[in-house]
């Protein structure tokens, strides 16, 4: 996961600010299948946007985090808080991408339902 991106936040009262700038981007098979599996953590700006998607599993998860689904405009559908290992979300409507990042970030970062998220390539 070398490639990373960063995530605005875009408010519905028109702020904006960085939620995250360690993204990694899983849209293929493979990286999709693996996912998260192997970390023991997530660090505070670290995430993984997962797409197309629109709905994501635990299982074998070592830690707890938040799911942040959005549609194809990066609008906010709906958001899991402290996900467990070994649980299934349910499939998102209208949903495209998932993104998953560290336990409480969403709530510490005021994520709210309808919001924004754009993802950018960071620069190398």
């Amino acid at each position: 996961m070398a490639n990373t991106h960063t995530v605005q936040l875009h408010k519905k009262n028109g702020t904006q600010s960085t939620l995250a700038n360690n993204i990694w981007l899983a849209n293929n098979p493979l990286t999709r299948l693996k996912g998260l599996l192997g970390k023991s953590s997530l660090q505070p700006n670290e995430g993984l946007w997962i797409t197309p998607c629109n709905g994501v599993h635990s299982c074998f998860m070592q830690f707890v985090f938040d799911a942040v689904f959005v549609d194809k405009n990066g609008e906010v559908l709906h958001i899991i808080r402290h996900m467990t290992p070994w649980k299934f979300s349910p499939m998102i409507k209208g949903a495209k991408s998932v993104l998953e990042l560290p336990d409480d970030w969403a709530a510490q970062h005021h994520v709210d339902i309808g919001d924004t998220l754009i993802l950018t390539p960071n620069q190398t």
